[in-house]
């Protein structure tokens, strides 16, 4: 009865640890082609990519994708920084971070200022 018992503990151990197995791949396989399916919308939309990053795009594996997403975000930033700048220029008006620099300058020159010793001016 024993043997039995060990017998069917095995049998369900190995049947849980097969459908495991099943459902890791399962979800490995899912992630792998969604991931796909991102890779091939970010391929499709770029317009004006150079041939050699679509051919990257084009040879990427999941794995790349966190690079990808980087290297968007990042141009994204720097066109809306350019953008804003050319935005500034054109309409002569003094932007939020060239207030701040300049009230940071004020301050470094105040605070070296006062940190200059002065000669004492008591009569000896």
């Amino acid at each position: 009865e024993y043997k039995e018992d060990q017998t069917r503990a095995c049998l369900t151990s190995s049947r849980d640890n097969t459908r495991l197995a099943k459902l890791e791949m399962v979800y490995r396989t899912e992630r792998d082609y969604k991931t796909e399916d991102m890779l091939r919308r970010e391929y499709a939309s770029l317009s004006n990519g150079s041939e050699t990053q679509k051919q990257r795009l084009g040879a990427a594996t999941w794995n790349d994708l966190t690079f990808f997403q980087w290297e968007q975000r990042r141009r994204k930033t720097i066109q809306t920084i350019v953008i804003g700048q050319r935005t500034e220029f054109q309409s002569s008006r003094v932007s939020h971070f060239q207030l701040v620099k300049s009230m940071e300058n004020t301050y470094s020159r105040t605070h070296i200022a006062g940190g200059i010793p002065q000669e004492d001016q008591s009569t000896d």
